[in-house]
């Protein structure tokens, strides 16, 4: 669909195209996400957030970027106020639920360019297999290794009847 944007509807009305920087700017409460039904990587939505690039038709509107730390925390907390979940879900905190996946750089300290392609090393058949399509990120508030950035998602919530 990007690639089809700037022909039908110009290149001033697509570089326009989710201009989250003014949305949170406005103050609007916002979360980022996907509804792919295939195994799509959070980080290549950041990517796009934060260099505002697209796999298809180049970058487009540029002015719109957003920081990593603003992209990574709409996937997280974001997504789990929307939810009206952040008690439970959005960070990595004591008594939170979340399968953690290791990533092969920072996201928050590597290029921007190479954000699309951090994919999780060590994710889990079994984790994957219990997981919603959220991504919860944040970086440890207390960690013993400073350098540990965790990306994981959230399990999906299943409720009991009675």
């Amino acid at each position: 669909m990007a690639s089809e944007m700037p022909t039908n509807w110009g290149p001033e009305r697509t570089s326009q195209v989710s201009p989250l920087d003014e949305w949170l700017a406005a103050g609007a409460s916002l979360a980022a996400g996907t509804d792919s039904a295939r195994p799509f990587n959070p980080m290549t939505a950041v990517w796009g957030m934060v260099t505002r690039d697209t796999k298809s038709a180049g970058i487009q509107g540029p002015g719109h970027a957003i920081d990593v730390a603003t992209a990574l925390e709409l996937y997280t907390m974001g997504s789990a106020r929307l939810n009206h979940e952040s008690d439970r879900l959005g960070s990595i905190t004591a008594g939170k639920l979340a399968v953690l996946a290791a990533h092969p750089a920072d996201p928050l300290t590597a290029s921007p360019d190479v954000l699309a392609a951090l994919g999780p090393m060590f994710p889990s058949s079994a984790a994957a297999r219990s997981m919603t399509r959220t991504a919860c990120w944040t970086q440890p508030e207390q960690s013993s290794d400073a350098g540990a950035v965790m990306i994981g998602r959230c399990p999906r919530t299943r409720r009991r009847a009675g």
